[in-house]
């Protein structure tokens, strides 16, 4: 059997393939979801599995085996048989010895592909094929078969040129069990004939389903019929202008009394709207009966039902270009009356959707393989077409008593995720109400488990574990879930939002805090910091006056145990004083900010901040402790320059003292990093940037650098959020945070990351539906997951595992051309990194928007890469400098790692020398007195090349290069 699919965010492909009548039915999904993951075809192997090939990714071929139940048993990638250039060029049937063999194209190469696989998946021969005829030099195969004899019948199409898709014949090759070509036919007596599918005929011969463009009509379909030996027998084409989007597919089978029947779709031009149709020949093609079905159906695969009739695969769609609500599976008896139909993957988004190739079995039970927002996707049904299924729905409770009861007074929580973990794992995350609603495509025991937002609350004795429930067929399980306080403690979180901030135009920044502890907060209050080139005009709510600086004061008042807010700034971007691209930073702090978990027994109770200014010719860092313990020991800081590492120093300070660092005012960009102490409660991570301050010899100062690092905003009760302005921007994007280091967005594997998706209507008319899907990759925790924020109310679920889903139902979005500033809307959310994930792991997302019924609207991708250490990566200046004439003596050089150092000019009080391998990553570092030589000792490099960078207090003196030769 043979499919396409063609580029759509909601594409979902049917490939019905026989299946035991004893295994569930199911809904999977599966892949990547960084790009439209696909599954182009699918078959059943002989031993009751299921292969499936298409694309993950985006850019990797893949050939996956299945279990009955759904359940991945392994995958194979393989690049020598289709190239992610070939389009939607891939087959794969089942062969007689349980394995399976898959066919695609190189289109680049001119080479059609052939490779068989065990049912383990080993390669067993893979072989290429080049178009035959004159002048034609591209072979794309469509679909295969195996044949009776063992050996293997393909078509497709042979192109004149790559360049040229005006000429092309339909093409039919034949194999032996070992790959070898036995025969070839090149078939092209039309224009732009191409073969789709191939079925093996009751008298040993085989026939090809083509296509061919008639002047007049359009594609019209052409069938091919070929003995056994590749002898054309007949081939007669029909008068019917069959519907093809791009090179959407349609079938044919044998039915028992050796006639052909054909399913396709034709246009309905009153309604400007697809309308299925099937039509049987006889066994030399001469045409019987026909029959049209309603408007909006399409129609494009065909197989024998068990007791008779025929099973048609397709979709509903009420306008062309196609608009799809559901993949479709109807039930003709023999004289083509629909007797029933199901329909699955129901949307109310009017996306593209292609069904695929179908085949059925006497046993009954089907499965379809295709791909749905970007995941590839698996259904498995029964005999009839349908998918059992339940819903889980209920509250989670706080459980004053913990006696797992809802008593009176007792009340939902927002913001826990459920997880019902059966053959597959499907979340469900609680609304303002603490209600939660789950689909499940599984029957049989389940656990039901739940993930509070921290670690205040706790799984009561009562269900310690969760709960194990019997999954309802077709029907909904009521079952509320409890937590009980484990410390009596409020913990209040605060995030900020914002559309984008463009230049001498007022923005909004959104507040957004919640009560996510155990106990209620009494008179809290959000303290925000601007950035003083940010100009703060009005706000939703009244604010104290800032008594210095920029910091403003909201009163939220009392915060019950659940109950979330947020309210609105306003605030315009300095014209005069700013400069394209510079960043500006927003700083919310929320109180009160307890954290009321034990310290640990090893914090000193230090408690370390990094403050900052920006003099006339100087900025000046303060690191200041401002705890109530002693630092119990030394630690390290560093200071980098843009992305270069300009400084690393140690210091160990009492309660209250600071360490002042002094810095040029030259136009870099300036920051200072250091860890807390071990076992300082929370998250923080002290971190400090100045942009802007000075200017180089041209008068600007650099930008983007700010941007790259995680700010010091782990803990809930803290957001910093730091942006570049704009003249103008993408209005419909998606923005992680922190940005990273480099343009590969290098973070460490421990950083949570924050993620805003942002949408604008910019159409003629008012958007009343808004649908927001965002596949996560896997590399992200579903369970850690915590939504920060949105402009309007919506409805959210998790489908699946790991797509996310923001409905905003009449939402009365205006465009951007009657009212720009209230045009715009946002979904914030944050999520950790999974336990798993290994140095160099690309963490790739990208999200879809849906206004009303139009076309998707694709964000930008956002990419994090991850690695040991995020310091790592920045870099160490290799040019040879001097400071005020000084520099350094380096001897011997080259050398066994034993050398002395010496400045040309000595200086009294300390510096600091450090030493870097090639990447940047810090092997030496030693401070000592300027006043004299100094003895270094290097163990365990290898031999080498290595950046040496000596500063004191003011900053560089000497950087070179030192070869170590052991």
């Amino acid at each position: 059997m043979r499919q396409y699919i063609f580029h759509c965010t909601l594409t979902i492909c049917l490939v019905l393939i026989a299946a035991s009548a004893s295994s569930q039915s199911f809904m999977r999904y599966y892949g990547a979801g960084i790009n439209v993951d696909k599954f182009i075809d699918g078959a059943v192997l002989n031993n009751g599995n299921y292969v499936c090939v298409g694309f993950t990714s985006g850019v990797n071929t893949i050939a996956t085996v299945f279990s009955p139940t759904g359940q991945l048993l392994f995958e194979r990638r393989d690049t020598n048989t289709v190239s992610a250039n070939t389009g939607y060029n891939l087959g794969v049937t089942a062969t007689f010895d349980g394995g399976f063999t898959v066919i695609g194209s190189y289109y680049n190469s001119s080479k059609m592909l052939v490779v068989r696989y065990s049912a383990h998946g080993d390669t067993l021969w893979h072989h290429s094929f080049d178009a035959i005829g004159q002048n034609y030099g591209l072979s794309m195969g469509h679909d295969i078969v195996q044949t009776p004899d063992s050996g293997f019948a393909i078509t497709g199409l042979a192109l004149a040129s790559q360049a040229s898709t005006n000429i092309s014949d339909a093409y039919i090759l034949k194999l032996n069990a070992q790959g070898d070509s036995i025969w070839a036919v090149q078939f092209g007596s039309n224009i732009r004939e191409e073969g789709l599918s191939i079925i093996n005929t009751s008298d040993g011969g085989l026939l090809v389903t083509a296509k061919y463009e008639d002047p007049a009509l359009g594609y019209v379909p052409l069938l091919i019929k070929l003995s056994a030996n590749g002898v054309v027998e007949w081939s007669k084409s029909y008068n019917i202008p069959i519907l093809l989007a791009g090179a959407a597919t349609f079938n044919t089978i044998e039915n028992p009394a050796g006639e052909f029947v054909v399913a396709a779709a034709i246009t309905d031009a009153t309604f400007n709207a697809p309308r299925g149709i099937i039509f049987a020949v006889n066994a030399f093609g001469d045409s019987l009966n026909t029959a049209v079905f309603d408007t909006g159906t399409y129609f494009n695969n065909i197989v024998l039902a068990s007791g008779g009739g025929y099973l048609v695969s397709g979709f509903s769609s009420p306008t062309l270009p196609f608009k799809v609500k559901a993949i479709t599976l109807h039930k003709l008896d023999n004289q083509f009356t629909k007797e029933w139909q199901q329909s699955f993957a129901t949307s109310v988004l009017g996306t593209i959707a292609y069904s695929v190739g179908l085949q059925g079995v006497p046993t009954g039970g089907y499965m379809y393989a295709g791909s749905w927002d970007r995941k590839a996707l698996l259904i498995k049904t029964d005999e009839l077409g349908n998918v059992p299924h339940s819903f889980v729905q209920g509250k989670v409770i706080s459980d004053a008593n913990a006696n797992c009861t809802a008593d009176i007074g007792e009340f939902g929580l927002s913001n826990n995720l459920v997880q019902i973990n059966a053959a597959n794992n499907y979340f469900g995350y609680t609304n303002a109400n603490g209600e939660y609603s789950i689909e499940v495509y599984d029957t049989g025991q389940a656990l039901v488990t739940w993930h509070s937002p921290n670690s205040y609350w706790a799984l009561p004795a009562c269900q310690p574990n969760g709960f194990t429930i019997a999954l309802p067929q077709d029907d909904t399980l009521a079952l509320d879930l409890f937590l009980e306080a484990l410390i009596d403690c409020a913990e209040l979180t605060v995030t900020l939002d914002n559309f984008g901030l463009r230049r001498c135009f007022q923005n909004q920044y959104t507040v957004n805090y919640c009560n996510n502890g155990t106990v209620p907060a009494d008179s809290a209050y959000v303290s925000i910091t601007f950035d003083e080139y940010l100009h703060v005009d009005t706000a939703s709510i009244p604010w104290e006056l800032p008594q210095s600086g920029y910091t403003y004061t909201f009163n939220v008042g009392n915060l019950s145990i659940g109950q979330c807010g947020s309210f609105e700034v306003w605030v315009t971007v300095d014209c005069d004083s700013t400069v394209l691209g510079q960043a500006h930073c927003v700083e919310a702090h929320i109180y009160p900010d307890s954290i009321c978990l034990t310290p640990s027994p090893d914090w000193d109770k230090s408690s370390l901040k990094i403050n900052s200014q920006c003099g006339n010719d100087t900025i000046q860092f303060e690191l200041k402790n401002k705890g109530t313990g002693d630092m119990n020991g030394p630690m390290f800081y560093i200071i980098v320059e843009d992305n270069v590492m300009y400084k690393q120093g140690q210091f160990q300070l009492l309660a209250g003292q600071s360490l002042f660092e002094r810095i040029p005012a030259n136009g870099k960009t300036y920051t200072m990093i250091t860890p807390q102490s071990e076992g300082h409660p929370g998250k923080s991570n002290p971190l400090k940037s100045v942009e802007g301050c000075g200017r180089n010899n041209q008068g600007q100062f650099n930008l983007g650098f700010l941007t790259q690092f995680p700010q010091d905003d782990q803990d809930v009760f803290v957001d910093i959020l730091c942006l570049q302005n704009s003249d103008s921007y993408d209005p419909n994007d998606k923005r992680a945070e922190p940005q990273g280091i480099g343009t590969d967005g290098y973070v460490n594997a421990t950083q949570p990351l924050d993620y805003t998706i942002r949408f604008q209507n910019t159409g003629t008319d008012t958007a009343f539906l808004v649908v927001l899907r965002d596949t996560l990759p896997q590399y992200l925790d579903i369970t850690t997951l915590q939504l920060t924020g949105a402009s309007h109310d919506y409805t959210f679920q998790i489908i699946n595992s790991n797509i996310l889903e923001w409905t905003f139902m009449n939402i009365l979005l205006p465009d951007s051309n009657v009212n720009e500033p209230l045009s715009h809307g946002y979904v914030s959310f944050s999520i950790e990194q999974t336990d798993s994930n290994a140095v160099g792991t690309e963490i790739k997302n990208r999200a879809g928007i849906y206004f009303d019924f139009n076309a998707v609207v694709l964000t930008n991708y956002t990419l994090n890469t991850i690695v040991e250490n995020y310091l790592d990566k920045i870099t160490v200046s290799i040019s040879e400098v001097e400071n005020n004439g000084n520099s350094l003596q380096l001897y011997p050089n080259p050398n066994n790692g034993q050398f002395f150092i010496q400045l040309k000019q000595p200086i009294d009080g300390d510096v600091t020398f450090a030493v870097y391998d090639l990447a940047g990553k810090q092997v030496l570092n030693t401070t000592y007195n300027g006043n004299g030589p100094h003895a270094v000792a290097i163990e365990g490099l290898e031999t080498g090349m290595y950046l040496y960078k000596l500063t004191d207090k003011i900053g560089i003196i000497s950087t070179g290069k030192v070869l170590i030769n052991r």
